[in-house]
């Protein structure tokens, strides 16, 4: 692939995964072997788990704690961090989750829902999905390299997780607002920049919040996804962003994974 290629747009795909009586199936409509992808360079997969007629053994709704989660939305928004660009290369994870946090309760509150509390435990859970995707280079809500974290229910009870319903949500998204096409070019520190290919203008990496917003947006486009994040049954939230390592050493634009986890 030359320096100067198109990359084209990506097409919309989605896997919406569910759990019947303790068997995994797929409910998707396209092939397994395609990438489910959002048009923008986002792509985005969702998990809901109900434990219908099970009793709870202890539904623990996480206490707002101090720091980023403990503030109102329109202050965290406020916040100079909050507006800053990313460096890809030494994100602020703690300002970039509790960005996604807060963005995704602006969305409840937008629908008139409740917004979440956070939960530490699903903060936990979800936090270790994203870094083994990107540790690992997998993308899913199956972790097939570690069978004690294969599947969210079993990531979530190893948290320490005790709820009747669970759900998550998991995405790729681009750090540039490319729409999908863009044209890399080596510089002389053997890094990748990304330019605009009719302008040659460098795209520019999201904020924290900009990039949360994407994220969110893609979500909230989805049918399935959406469902997840404005399910009144779900009460406490936890997510995490984390970024591919190397970002500018390939021609692909430097991306992020997330995870959603939800708990009610």
């Amino acid at each position: 692939m030359s320096q100067n290629s198109i990359f084209p747009k990506v097409r919309t795909r989605f896997f919406p995964w569910t759990v019947d009586r303790g068997l995994w199936t797929e409910n998707s409509i396209f092939p397994k072997a395609e990438s489910p992808v959002f048009s923008g360079g986002q792509t985005c997969l969702l998990f809901v788990l109900v434990l219908a007629g099970l009793q709870a053994t202890g539904f623990r709704p996480a206490r707002q704690t101090p720091g980023y989660y403990g503030m109102e939305a329109k202050e965290f928004f406020a916040l100079p961090a909050a507006n800053a660009p990313i460096n890809p290369q030494n994100p602020d994870y703690a300002l970039l989750d509790a960005a996604l946090f807060h963005v995704t309760n602006e969305a409840r509150a937008k629908a008139r829902r409740d917004p979440f509390a956070y939960s530490p435990i699903l903060d936990a859970s979800a936090t270790g999905h994203s870094v083994a995707m990107i540790g690992r280079n997998f993308y899913g809500h199956e972790n097939r390299l570690d069978h004690k974290s294969r599947t969210p229910p079993q990531r979530i009870t190893a948290a320490g997780g005790q709820f009747r319903t669970t759900g998550e949500n998991v995405a790729q998204v681009e750090l540039i607002d490319s729409g999908g096409s863009y044209c890399p070019r080596k510089q002389p520190g053997g890094e990748y920049r990304y330019f605009k290919c009719n302008t040659q203008q460098v795209f520019a990496v999201f904020t924290y919040l900009g990039l949360a917003r994407r994220i969110s947006t893609g979500f909230m486009n989805s049918p399935p996804h959406r469902k997840n994040i404005l399910n009144a049954d779900f009460k406490v939230f936890g997510c995490a962003v984390r970024i591919v390592k190397n970002p500018y050493r390939s021609q692909n634009a430097p991306f992020a994974r997330i995870t959603q986890n939800f708990g009610g």
